[in-house]
């Protein structure tokens, strides 16, 4: 049984756990927390519910103060590939449930259909939008035969939710090998601005200030409103959110979200302040950003531990703390160690960049001498030197990438096999 002292990720935990068919106990979770949050919350408490839902034999001990947990993981069975519902709560967001959720599912007996409900967009996890567009985008990058797509029946904020998706995912034998480290150039901007329960309008003066951005950049920006008219409006929240995707020309996507965050003042959720940050946040996304963007760096980099045994190579930008706990986890869990080298196109690519800026700006020195010299009739070697830029900007460089690579664990889908 594997020990873990006040960990920040369960949900990490657990699906390497399930798939390595290895016990887990958990001590001191939150024990030490000076915000009065101690323990398991009830929104991870609902996580272990749908683990149990969707395994046939697994079994949770929780202690009186929830601070230990004790995890026998069992067989993935997806429910057998019958339909079911789940209800997440209104807590956290439902792709909080679903990332870790598909991991486990594409190592099913069978295939997993279920309906999910609570919120659909907040200000914590990513939308169901930027999972369904971007994260599934990158999940099919592993070669993944079969339906394998996400439906928003309803939108739902906080703090009521009532929002609804179907979420569909195959079985698969195994994982291929993945290689995600080409450069590629931006060629347009998608995005949903969604609502419920408020004026139309506001979703327009959203969409108005992000295109006020990005209109300085390119002309190929294209952003819709989806607002959501049904539902009870009792039991329903108001709320309204934007989920932005940068599309490049070799297939990768970058996205972010922002959404109504109500302990902030008024001033901050005003529709043009939402939508002046988010385009900004996605601009910092791309500037920072590999392959991958910061909020799928984790899914990716499990998938390719356990995917088949090859090498699998991912460009990647700013790490962020998640990414190194569930590291750290994966290889507590199967042994896999990731290799981190310096991602030697970029770095090619920034000094031809660097040696073209330089020759041009001594062609524009020597016309600008030259200019001179014919202005004043006669060649004068006082002249003043000219700014060296390189000198103003020393210490200012690009952000660099990396290339994260490893061996894949060649993890076989054991449920699958019937004796």
């Amino acid at each position: 049984m594997i020990k873990f002292s006040d960990p920040t990720n369960i949900r990490q935990i657990i699906v390497c756990s399930t798939i390595s068919e290895r016990p887990v106990l958990i001590e001191n979770y939150r024990a030490f927390e000076k915000t009065g949050i101690q323990g398991i919350q009830q929104y991870e408490v609902k996580f272990l519910r749908l683990v149990e839902r969707i395994s046939s034999g697994a079994k949770f001990q929780i202690s009186k103060n929830g601070t230990a947990i004790k995890y026998y993981p069992g067989i993935i069975t997806n429910n057998e590939g019958v339909d079911f519902e789940f209800d997440c709560g209104e807590e956290r967001c439902i792709t909080y449930f679903l990332e870790p959720l598909t991991i486990l599912a594409l190592f099913g007996k069978s295939k997993l259909s279920i309906k999910l409900k609570g919120v659909t967009n907040d200000e914590i996890d990513m939308s169901v939008d930027t999972f369904s567009n971007c994260t599934l985008h990158l999940i099919r990058k592993f070669q993944i035969e079969g339906e394998l797509f996400l439906k928003v029946n309803k939108r739902g904020f906080k703090p009521n939710g009532q929002g609804e998706v179907i979420f569909k995912v195959p079985f698969v034998k195994f994982l291929r090998s993945i290689k995600l480290k080409q450069q590629g150039k931006i060629k347009r901007i998608r995005g949903v601005c969604s609502g419920a329960r408020v004026n139309p309008s506001i979703l327009n003066r959203i969409i108005t200030s992000a295109r006020g951005i990005f209109n300085d950049y390119l002309p190929d920006v294209y952003i819709y409103s989806d607002f959501y008219k049904g539902g009870n409006k009792e039991n329903s929240s108001a709320g309204y959110s934007i989920s932005l995707i940068a599309e490049y020309n070799n297939g990768q996507l970058v996205s972010i979200d922002e959404c109504l965050d109500e302990s902030h003042p008024p001033a901050y959720n005003l529709p043009e302040a939402l939508g002046e940050r988010a385009a900004l946040a996605l601009l910092d996304e791309i500037l920072y950003t590999g392959f991958v963007d910061s909020s799928n760096q984790s899914i990716v980099l499990t998938l390719m531990a356990l995917s088949e045994r090859k090498i699998s190579s991912v460009r990647l930008g700013r790490i962020t703390p998640y990414t190194v706990e569930n590291l750290k986890i994966i290889q507590q869990f199967l042994g896999i160690t990731f290799k981190i080298e310096a991602d030697e196109e970029a770095e090619d690519d920034e000094e031809q960049e660097q040696n073209q800026q330089k020759m041009q700006e001594e062609d524009d020195d020597e016309s600008e001498n030259i200019g001179k010299r014919k202005q004043s009739g006669a060649e004068d070697d006082s002249l003043e030197p000219e700014i060296d830029l390189d000198e103003q900007l020393d210490g200012i460089t690009k952000p660099t990438t990396v290339i994260f690579s490893c061996l894949g664990s060649g993890l076989q889908n054991i449920s699958r096999i019937v004796k």
